[in-house]
């Protein structure tokens, strides 16, 4: 959202300027005029962002699943609908959400190495990175691999090319600088393994190393070829991360790996980033095996959804969005859209997690 300054007959005005795609016509929202008292103006912008959020079109996308989410109300439109809601937040909450990207973000690292068993908790994992105070008694490999998230982030906020081979493995390889012992090896970070492995406690073994490079890019042509199709981004973001972690291209670290190429691509797609608390380790995993067996790929879809749906949830409950969120006129134009019963759910839950502090 931009503010924009209108001169008509000798009088200044504030207006608010924004639209979803740069498609579509900026829709534009008075303010007021520019001679009022500072709590005068800051009365008129908190009522005309609600008047501007209402205002905005919805997405024009046409898009379905192949494999649609559990939940009836989970459509497309609803998706769609939900990630604008977050693009608007972030234009409209610039300050609150810068916080909220940080945190968001400690989170992500947090639970990303957790689930590979790094024993660093929220607050540690916080205080390294932003304040570079280290834990004590925690393995070097440990606060390495939380460190090398910084290097991924600083590479990948200023990535501007489509995804690719290149960046899978420019990826990992920021990963997994001087982790373990990776350095002494051929397939050091960077590099497609040169030897079979087997997936952790599955017995599963991977494919062949000679036929990595040519199943990543296949994984890739694929994503790309079911986006042209208008496939819906998180079925399309969820079959790749799946076949990522099915072809498993490094010796080590493709978890971390695959789960940074999903966040990279919910950003593209401008949903909000997830992250995976350890309690719902073996719900992933699960959804991730049903993938592999029977190559149903609902439970991921659904599980991808579900942490969509979460961030939403810590946003707006823990910023000044909740008092939008829970407005009569909100109410009123989501229920308009989706059903009564769905915003009441979304309203319920965005009540509950302002009031309780764990997370969603």
């Amino acid at each position: 959202m931009t503010l924009v300054t209108k001169k008509i007959k000798g009088h200044c005005y504030y207006y608010f300027q924004d639209s979803l795609s740069r498609r579509e016509t900026p829709i534009t929202t008075y303010i007021g005029k520019k001679t009022l008292s500072d709590w005068l103006l800051g009365e008129e912008v908190q009522d005309a962002i609600k008047r501007h959020f209402l205002a905005l079109p919805e997405s024009k996308e046409r898009q379905y699943f192949r494999y649609p989410p559990t939940d009836p109300d989970y459509t497309s439109k609803y998706l769609n609908h939900l990630r604008d809601n977050y693009i608007l937040i972030k234009n409209n909450y610039a300050g609150e959400m810068e916080i909220m990207s940080r945190e968001l973000f400690v989170k992500y690292v947090h639970t990303t190495n957790a689930i590979e068993n790094n024993t660093l908790s929220e607050s540690e994992v916080s205080l390294y990175l932003y304040s570079d105070i280290p834990p004590k008694d925690k393995l070097q490999n440990e606060l390495q691999q939380t460190r090398n998230h910084l290097s991924v982030k600083s590479y990948l906020d200023v990535y501007n090319r489509p995804i690719d081979a290149s960046l899978v493995k420019s990826i990992h390889k920021l990963m997994m600088k001087n982790v373990d012992d990776y350095n002494d090896y051929d397939d050091r970070p960077g590099r497609y393994r040169s030897n079979m492995v087997v997936i952790g406690d599955s017995n599963r073994q991977v494919p062949k190393p000679e036929d990595v490079p040519k199943l990543i890019k296949k994984l890739v042509n694929n994503y790309y070829h079911d986006l042209d199709q208008n496939i819906h981004p998180i079925e399309c973001m969820a079959i790749f991360h799946h076949g990522f972690e099915r072809i498993h291209p490094f010796r080590d670290g493709n978890g971390r790996t695959g789960r940074a190429i999903l966040d990279y691509m919910l950003r593209l797609h401008r949903f909000p980033p997830i992250y995976i608390p350890l309690k719902l380790r073996e719900t992933y995993f699960s959804a991730l095996k049903e993938a592999n067996v029977i190559s149903n790929y609902t439970p991921l879809i659904n599980f991808v959804v579900s942490r969509i749906i979460a961030t939403l949830m810590f946003v707006s409950s823990r910023t000044s969005v909740k008092y939008l969120m829970l407005s009569k006129e909100l109410e009123r134009s989501f229920s308009k859209k989706f059903g009564e019963n769905t915003y009441k759910t979304l309203a319920s839950a965005i009540t509950f997690f302002a009031s309780h502090p764990e997370d969603p």
